[in-house]
C-alpha cells in the first residue's frame, strides 16, 4: 500500500521539470522536417543535438537543485513519513530517467521529422517491453535479482528508456 501511494506523487513530481524540456523538444520535429524538405540533412541532426545538449544542461541544473530538496518536497506535500521515504527514492531515480528521456524525446522528434516514424514505434515498443520485464524482475526480485520494490520500478523505467535511446543511436 505504501509503495503504491508513493509512486504516483513521486512520478508526477519528477515529471514537472521534465515537462518543460518535453515542450521544448516538440518544436524539434518542425525544424527537422523543414530542413529535411530543403535537403539540408546536416541541419536536421544539428537541431537534434542542440536540443539534447540544452536539455541535458537544463536537467543537470534541475538535479543539482532538486536532488537535495527531495525530502522537503514531499514533506511540504504533507505525505506520511513512511510513504515520503519511498517517494524520495522513486523521485530521485526518476530524475535520472527523465534526463535519459530528454535524449529519447529528441530522437523521437528527429525521426518523425525525417519521416521515419517506424523507428520511433519500434524503439517505443521494445523499450516498453523491456520496462515491463525489468519491473517484474526488479520489483519482485526474480531470477536471482534482489527485490527492490519502489526503486525497482524506477530502475525498470530507466532501463526501458535507456534501451529506446540505444535503439535510436544505433539507427
Amino acid at each position: 500500500t505504501d509503495a503504491l501511494a508513493a509512486v504516483l506523487p513521486a512520478g508526477a513530481a519528477s515529471f514537472v521539470p521534465a515537462s518543460f524540456v518535453l515542450g521544448v523538444t516538440t518544436c524539434l520535429n518542425t525544424f527537422v522536417s523543414q530542413n529535411f524538405g530543403r535537403g539540408n540533412l546536416r541541419a536536421c541532426s544539428s537541431y537534434c543535438w542542440q536540443i539534447i545538449y540544452m536539455g541535458l544542461a537544463y536537467f543537470a541544473v534541475v538535479i543539482v537543485l532538486v536532488w537535495p530538496n527531495a525530502p522537503l518536497i514531499f514533506k511540504i506535500m504533507g505525505q506520511p513519513s513512511d510513504v515520503a521515504v519511498l517517494e524520495v527514492v522513486y523521485f530521485r531515480i526518476m530524475l535520472y530517467a527523465h534526463a535519459m528521456a530528454i535524449i529519447l524525446w529528441a530522437c523521437s522528434h528527429f525521426f518523425m521529422g525525417i519521416h521515419r516514424p517506424r523507428v520511433t514505434m519500434y524503439a517505443a515498443l521494445t523499450g516498453h517491453f523491456v520496462n515491463v520485464v525489468c519491473n517484474y524482475v526488479l520489483i519482485f526480485g526474480k531470477f536471482g535479482f534482489p527485490m527492490l520494490g519502489v526503486a525497482g520500478a524506477a530502475w525498470g523505467t530507466f532501463i526501458g528508456i535507456t534501451v529506446e535511446v540505444v535503439i535510436f543511436m544505433a539507427v
